[in-house]
């Protein structure tokens, strides 16, 4: 993976090449130390990621981000910034895809450039990138997710500043006390204390749970053209439950149920994303699948180049979810076979495949039993009347 790291900070500049040297040797790493050495740069060099201060001396990073955004299309773009100018920021909206708070660790900038890679030779991933970053708007998560999880990324989380953030937003705050106060925990008295909650969960589960929620938050705010987004998210609610009811008869702790049931939600966000393409409206891919007799990952294929569980997958990489819960979003038409602990990603294809009725639009994947039966033959038929229950 080819970096370019942009900042008038040239100690920085040179903590960061060394730890990334260290921690990532087979990365390439370049360094501009102004914006206008950065623009000589990409003239002639195309990056995979490209990672620039917004607030410099002479050419700001806003501009950088827009000219990469116009001529390298397919290159992921993170602002990065200590003091933020207003005027820079409104400037600079959508032209970048991951926002990153100063003062920032070289261990955190690792941790995100790792979350943002792209594996050479993944031609499906790759078609979606380039989808994703030639979008005119990109889609964003609303701010206060973005301070929560930048906060959440320190390598010392201040337990306090994260409660106070938690609070301003009651659904992520009544999520959590819920999930605490279930019956698997039996707890004698109910918690009501967020701090304590959150320390019980486990900062992992709260990472989660806040960008889940963020992503739908975000979701709500695009509009999507030719998508019947009323029968998109009845279909996900559905799919939703029958995952969580899976995880649930498989006798899984509450943070693995939230963790199926969110799979269920925006395995097919994608869509959403598909459909802001001005120049195909979605409703020609329902008409092509109907004509054809395919699936309607097929006719996305065809008409986007790309398809919606590799396009969701990479949109909530670069939003931060774990790769571990990425990967099963780009799978769920196509599963992998279980790997150790409970098979999330199994579970997620079956509550597709199974959930809904015959009318189903968004329902296209049919159920792979021969892997769904891998390691436990009994598996197939325990799980199909889970899901009838749910």
């Amino acid at each position: 993976m080819r970096i370019l790291l942009v900042d008038d900070e040239p100690n920085l500049l040179d903590s960061f090449k060394r730890s990334l040297r260290m921690d990532r040797p087979e990365w390439e790493v370049v360094l501009a130390d102004s914006g206008a050495k950065a623009l000589a740069l990409l003239a002639t060099t195309t990056f995979d990621v490209v990672v620039t201060e917004i607030l410099m001396a002479g050419v700001d990073g806003a501009t950088v981000l827009r000219e990469i955004q116009r001529a390298s299309p397919s290159t992921i773009r993170v602002a990065l910034s200590g003091q933020v100018r207003l005027d820079l920021m409104e400037s600079a909206e959508g032209s970048f895809h991951r926002f990153l708070a100063k003062p920032l660790d070289a261990e955190t900038l690792v941790s995100v450039l790792e979350e943002l890679a792209v594996a050479a030779g993944d031609a499906s991933g790759e078609s979606a990138r380039r989808f994703v970053a030639g979008l005119r708007g990109i889609p964003s998560l609303p701010s206060i997710y973005v301070e929560i999880r930048t906060l959440l990324s320190a390598e010392d989380v201040a337990m306090a500043a994260l409660v106070g953030l938690v609070q301003k937003d009651l659904g992520i705050a009544s999520k959590l006390l819920k999930l605490v106060n279930s019956a698997y925990f039996s707890l004698e008295r109910k918690v009501t204390d967020l701090g304590q909650a959150i320390q019980m969960l486990g900062l992992e589960t709260v990472r989660t749970v806040v960008l889940v929620r963020g992503a739908m938050q975000a979701l709500t705010t695009l509009h999507p053209g030719g998508l019947n987004l009323d029968l998109l998210w009845k279909h996900s609610q559905e799919v939703a439950n029958g995952a969580r009811s899976i995880a649930s008869g498989e006798g899984q702790r509450p943070p693995v149920m939230e963790d199926a049931y969110s799979l269920g939600l925006l395995h097919d966000m994608g869509r959403v994303v598909l459909a802001l393409d001005p120049a195909v409206a979605y409703g020609q891919v329902v008409e092509r699948a109907l004509a054809t007799g395919g699936t309607l990952v097929a006719a996305e294929q065809d008409l986007f180049g790309t398809d919606h569980a590799n396009v969701g997958a990479h949109v909530l990489g670069l939003w931060g979810l774990p790769p571990e819960f990425c990967r099963r979003i780009r799978e769920h038409h196509s599963p992998t076979l279980p790997r150790e602990g409970f098979p999330a990603g199994l579970a997620l294809h079956a509550a597709d495949g199974w959930s809904g009725t015959q009318h189903d639009l968004y329902r296209d994947g049919k159920v792979d039993a021969t892997a769904l039966a891998f390691g436990d033959p009994n598996r197939p038929a325990r799980w199909e009347a889970f899901i009838a229950q749910a």
